[in-house]
This record gives C-alpha cells, sequence and structure tokens, in this order.
C-alpha cells in the first residue's frame, strides 16, 4: 500500500519520525528523540505565488540558513503495508526561539521559495521582450526551472520596470503570476503553475475520512466571470465579462489592484488571457478535520460525499500535525467581495473621457489625465508630480466643424467611390482655424452602415488658401499624409498658410 492509502486505513500507526539536513552535499540525520512536534502546511490564493511552510519543534536547534531540511515520516500496518513520505527540502527563516519551560526550539522553515525573498536586481536581457522571455530570464537567474508557459506571455515589455522600485524576486514573480492567472510554487527546484479544476487529481473524501467534530460547508463563490483591474486607489477601473454567464448566474468579478505589470494604459490587452484562465471558476467554501489523507498538491480538486450530498471545491490551506498522533485540516475561505462601478470603469484605456491616475515607481512619479469630450469642447487636463514638484498642462481643442457633414460628395464636389480595394471614402472636410478633433456623424452611406466600423483618418495638406480641387488621387500625389486609428483622439491642425483636409477611409 502507499503511504496515502495508508494514512486513510484504520489502524495505520506512525514510527518515529526523523529529521535531517543537508549542508555542502553532507546529510546529517537528527537524533529521532529529537523529535518533538511538526506542522506540514501550505496557504494558497487563487493567483500568485505560494511557499510551503513547515513548523519544527527539536529539542536541538537547527542553526545553519543555507542548509536544506527534510522531515521523513514512514507509516504502517503491517511488515507488509508500510511506506516513508519526505517532506522537503525547507530552510530556516530565521534562527530558532528556545522554549525554556518545554526545553524546546521553535522552528519556522519554508521551501526554496524562500531564496526568491531578497533584493531585485535588473535581469540581463534586452528591450523590448516578450513577458514569457523575461519570465523564463527570471527563473534561470533565480537558479530554478519552470516549464510555465504565460498565457499573456507574448505582450511586449519595452523596459525594466522592476527596477529601482525596492521589490523582491519574489515580488516579480508575484506580480507576473498574477497578471497571468496563475498561481506559481516551487516543486523541489522547478517552478510549477498548480493545476486548476483537474478532475484527474480529483481527491473524494467521504465520512470515512470526515472527523465527525469538525465539519462546515458554508457560502458557494462563483463563478467567476468579470475581471477588473484597478490601479489608482481603486478609482480608474477597466474590466471584461462574460455577459452570458452574467446574465445567467448575476455578477462575479474578480479584482485585481495596483498590479505593476498591469499599470499602463495597455492593461486590456491582459483581459482576454486573464478571463480564459479564470472564468467559470467556483467551489464551496469549507473547513473540516480529516482523520487523515496524507496530504493534497495546491489547489487540488477535492469532492466531498456526506450527509448523501456532494460538495466541489479546492484545497487551498492544508495543514498536517505530526506529534504522537495525527491530525489533518483543509480548508477554504471566501475570497474578498468586491463591487465596481461599471458606469465610470470602461473596457479599455481609450475612451474619450477619461480619469486616471498612473503610479511610476521606478521613476518616482505620479502622472494623471483629466479628459473631457463634448460636443463643442475637448479639455485635456495633465499632471506630473514628482519630487522636483508638481507640473500642470491644460489644452483645450474646438471641436466645431465649418459645415454639416450631410453631403454624399466630399467638400471638393468629387463623389464619394469605392476603390479598387473596396474601401469607402467619405466626406473631406475643410477645415479652417485651429485644431479640431473630428467626430463619426456619418452613419450611413450609399445604404451601408458604417457606425461602429474601423477606419483611418488620413490627413492631407495643401496649401492654397483658395480650397483648390483636390481629389482622391492622393496616392499619387506629392502630398503628405498621415494615418490615425479611428478610435484614436485624431487631431487635425491647420498648417502654416495653408489649410489642413482631413478624409475618412473606412475598411468594410
Amino acid at each position: 500500500m502507499k503511504y496515502c492509502d495508508i494514512i486513510q486505513t484504520e489502524g495505520r500507526r506512525f514510527k518515529k519520525k526523523k529529521v535531517y539536513y543537508i549542508l555542502n552535499n553532507q546529510k546529517y540525520d537528527l537524533d529521532v528523540e529529537d523529535f518533538v512536534k511538526a506542522k506540514v502546511k501550505f496557504n494558497a490564493s487563487l493567483i500568485g505565488t505560494l511557499m510551503l511552510g513547515l513548523e519544527l519543534d527539536l529539542k536541538s536547534p537547527l542553526n545553519n540558513k543555507d542548509a536544506s531540511t527534510y522531515l521523513e515520516v514512514t507509516a504502517f500496518l503491517d511488515k507488509d503495508n508500510m511506506d516513508t513520505k519526505i517532506y522537503g527540502p525547507y530552510y530556516l527563516k530565521e534562527l530558532p526561539t528556545y522554549n525554556a519551560s518545554e526545553k524546546t526550539y521553535s522552528h519556522i522553515l519554508y521551501d526554496r521559495m524562500l531564496k526568491t525573498m531578497v533584493d531585485y536586481i535588473a535581469l540581463d536581457i534586452n528591450y523590448p521582450c516578450t513577458i514569457q522571455q523575461y519570465y523564463d530570464k527570471l527563473i534561470e537567474t533565480l537558479g530554478f526551472t519552470s516549464s510555465v508557459s504565460l498565457i499573456n506571455g507574448n505582450l511586449i515589455m519595452d523596459s525594466d520596470i522592476y527596477d529601482g522600485i525596492n521589490y523582491t524576486y519574489r515580488t516579480v514573480l508575484e506580480d507576473i503570476a498574477i497578471a497571468n492567472g496563475v498561481l506559481l510554487y516551487v516543486d523541489d527546484n522547478d517552478v510549477k503553475a498548480a493545476e486548476f479544476g483537474s478532475d484527474a487529481n480529483l481527491a473524494t473524501i467521504n465520512d470515512d475520512i470526515l472527523k465527525n467534530t469538525n465539519i462546515d460547508f458554508g457560502e458557494h463563490y462563483g463563478p467567476i466571470n468579470s475581471i477588473v483591474l484597478s490601479r489608482s486607489a481603486e478609482s480608474d477601473n477597466v474590466f471584461i465579462q462574460d455577459e452570458e454567464s452574467v446574465s445567467k448566474n448575476g455578477l462575479n468579478e474578480l479584482k485585481i489592484k495596483d498590479n505593476q505589470l498591469m499599470n499602463d494604459n495597455n492593461r486590456s490587452e491582459f483581459l482576454p488571457g486573464l478571463l480564459s484562465k479564470l472564468n467559470g471558476i467556483e467551489y464551496d467554501i469549507f473547513d473540516t478535520e480529516l482523520v487523515g489523507y496524507g496530504g493534497f498538491t495546491p489547489l487540488q480538486k477535492v469532492k466531498f460525499e456526506t450527509g448523501n450530498k456532494e460538495y466541489y471545491s479546492y484545497v487551498f490551506n492544508n495543514e498536517i500535525e505530526f506529534t504522537n498522533g495525527y491530525k489533518e485540516v483543509i480548508y477554504s475561505e471566501m475570497p474578498d467581495e468586491s463591487t465596481t462601478d461599471y458606469s465610470s470603469a470602461d473596457k479599455s484605456d481609450k475612451g474619450l473621457s477619461q480619469v486616471f491616475l498612473i503610479v511610476k515607481k521606478q521613476e518616482k512619479k505620479i502622472n494623471g489625465v483629466v479628459n473631457e469630450v463634448n460636443e463643442a469642447v475637448s479639455k485635456v487636463v495633465e499632471f506630473e508630480e514628482s519630487l522636483d514638484g508638481i507640473k500642470l498642462s491644460v489644452e483645450e481643442t474646438n471641436n466645431k466643424f465649418d459645415k454639416e457633414i450631410t453631403s454624399k460628395k466630399n467638400a471638393f464636389g468629387n463623389p464619394i467611390e469605392i476603390d479598387d480595394a473596396g474601401e469607402y471614402y467619405l466626406e473631406s472636410i475643410a477645415i479652417e482655424g485651429k485644431s479640431v478633433k473630428v467626430n463619426d456623424e456619418i452613419k450611413t452611406v450609399q445604404g451601408k452602415e458604417f457606425e461602429g466600423k474601423k477606419g483611418k483618418w488620413l490627413e492631407q495638406v495643401t496649401y492654397n488658401k483658395n480650397n483648390a480641387i483636390f481629389d482622391d488621387s492622393y496616392k499619387n500625389s506629392t502630398y503628405t499624409y498621415n494615418e490615425f486609428e479611428a478610435d484614436d483622439i485624431s487631431v487635425v491642425k491647420n498648417g502654416t498658410g495653408g489649410t489642413f483636409y482631413a478624409q475618412y477611409k473606412l475598411d468594410i
């Protein structure tokens, strides 16, 4: 029989527990009489990073933080059914505490993730690079191995955003894990993503394993169907939702706050990947004590069969205590609830009216933008706060046109045409005066619906104040043009001694 099978069998016993450590490739065994108590544990969140821990009470102290420590436990029924499990390696977080009344030493140890809790030093990697390339280099720098493929790994990092902001390697790894919707932990020396929702490793807990004195099944969490990215003290939110699930199950959001990797105005690019990883996750909240199971992996799926009912959940917290006996507890907790005001949130940072703050820890700056656009005026207020003080700029733009956009001919009298590529060229607008922002008032031309379609503004320049004819042959002309995405705020400015003409090209 295997270790976990023996643990779950009535009448199982334990041999003396043994502690040993390895230092400079040399193994050192502690006397079995030194063992007093041990607690093997982990406490996981849905996404982020996780450390496996060991609390150890011994009659002799462990004093070397470089040593890798192991707990060896042998369970048996008889001479033919015996198996040993080794927990570790673990490393001292700090030197042990002496308990004078018990004459024992209390130790707190963690797995190799503890080694990442030192100040971050910029990686030796060329920028720009993908997040996956950065992650792989980070793992290599830490001396780990990993085959984790990040869902948002193809997104680009233009520079080292973690350099000089007082992060540890652990904080950086946590940031990356959250931005990719995974829980990372170290298995010996290999960084893995906890398997979430796999029936292949389903653990079934029935009344034979459940301890009758401590069974508590409470609320139900999920299913997750909305991901919200929040910054600036939760005043600035972008989101993505599974609309069908929201309609069917009600809104269940997961909010991620102030993630450094998702702090800039490209953060909405992370949302589809995060939703694909986390959409639909749900589980029952529970707190149970077990007669014995033998341990679980982080986020392992578990089914409880009790009271003629079934409950499904995941193991977020597992504690196994070894003394003269054996005690095992598993439980989950309700995540912090959040309720976003979606009326003031957006699906990206490219909306016309915006209010946001970006904290740039690396540069020790806070940048803010207040941008309001209405039919007549666009007003943008930007400020930057740094150690040198506050800089403020205000820009106001007139949005009025000289004429209504209603004609099916362009501003020069030329008919609207379809070119060989099947692209419609809509109104050309002669604009006098100061800079303007061009709107999208034309909804249909020749029976075609254009609203919401993607297009580009082509900025065309002529220096004839008399508005000389400028036809659609701009591609063969000597005039210059610039392209703007239609969902950007496209500003057309008048040139020295002349007029700018803006023409909208719509791809359908």
